[in-house]
């Protein structure tokens, strides 16, 4: 896509919104975990309210794996609705770290009047926004019991796929960029 896509799109669909729609609040996610602090966020004026930490899985070769794509490969015991995450001896077993990461929150007053609001909240909303610096994450190792920080991502996001091939591969076939999964 064109230089600056992420933003003109965010910009438009904003415009519209306001235009047809009686929303308040446009609310996200930045996926700090995988190295995005929210920058198209921070150009679009959306106001910053903390993070939270998250967590996903790593396989042995750097493979980045969902704790939902985890679920559906171990055993479903009970009444668990979406399964259970890896125990310490499936996670020995499996190769796989356990990685955690930030989440950080952002918010869009679609008005004035609605931003005035945000003063009520339980959140401290403001322009402080996160940067590159603000990513950490922590780090279990398959087999260890306690978690290391680290500035460094520690995945991958190549285009070496165990875990996800299922995904992928739906995906792929629903779609038209199969050239891009090459």
């Amino acid at each position: 896509m064109p230089k600056n896509s992420e933003s003109q799109l965010l910009s438009l669909s904003i415009k519209w919104l306001k235009e047809n729609t009686d929303i308040k609040y446009l609310f996200t996610w930045a996926d700090g975990i995988v190295g995005k602090p929210g920058y198209v966020y921070q150009a679009a004026n959306f106001l910053y309210g903390g993070f939270s930490i998250t967590d996903t899985y790593v396989s042995e070769n750097g493979e980045k794996i969902h704790p939902r794509t985890i679920q559906g490969i171990l055993p479903n015991e009970g009444e668990v609705k979406y399964g259970h995450r890896p125990n310490f001896e499936q996670l020995k077993e499996l190769k796989l770290s356990r990685i955690k990461g930030k989440q950080f929150r952002y918010i869009y007053p679609m008005s004035k009047k609605y931003r005035k609001y945000l003063k009520k909240s339980t959140v401290e909303w403001n322009l402080n926004y996160p940067k590159h610096s603000d990513l950490i994450w922590r780090v279990k190792a398959p087999g260890e019991k306690d978690y290391i920080t680290t500035e460094i991502m520690p995945f991958n996001m190549s285009k070496e796929y165990e875990y996800n091939k299922k995904n992928i591969s739906t995906y792929k076939a629903e779609s038209n960029l199969n050239d891009f999964f090459k």
